[in-house]
């Protein structure tokens, strides 16, 4: 189960980004290639509708009072992400990531153990 809004952090804002995705947040993943995501909606689709253990499928949401209308809306946060080994992340974690809805990118926010978005780990 993932929650169904997000609070918002106190932190340095990047007026480039939603204000809670901080400098701070992006240059905790920017050295690790393996935190960039690049795949589109109809692939990361695709792999839900091919994933048959729950646990190995991705949980998303929408962001809430977070939201930034037109640009940020929703988070996805992998399991088995490769970004999880880069950053030491322990067992069960999530890599969590919000879509910026205008470049179609997608920004590694962090990590569900810290963020608290999915209970129960996976």
């Amino acid at each position: 189960m993932c929650a169904e809004k997000v609070s918002s952090q106190n932190t340095r804002y990047n007026e480039t980004y939603a204000p809670w995705l901080s400098d701070r947040v992006l240059d905790a993943f920017a050295q690790h290639s393996q935190c960039r995501e690049t795949r589109g909606w109809p692939q990361i689709l695709q792999e839900r509708r091919n994933t048959q253990n729950q646990a190995d499928r991705y949980k998303s949401g929408g962001l809430g009072e977070l939201a930034v209308k037109g640009q940020f809306g929703i988070w996805v946060c992998w399991p088995n992400h490769p970004c999880l080994g880069a950053v030491g992340a322990g067992p069960g974690d999530r890599m969590c990531y919000v879509r910026n809805d205008v470049t179609e990118k997608w920004h590694p926010w962090g990590l569900n153990s810290v963020l608290k978005l999915c209970s129960g780990g996976r």
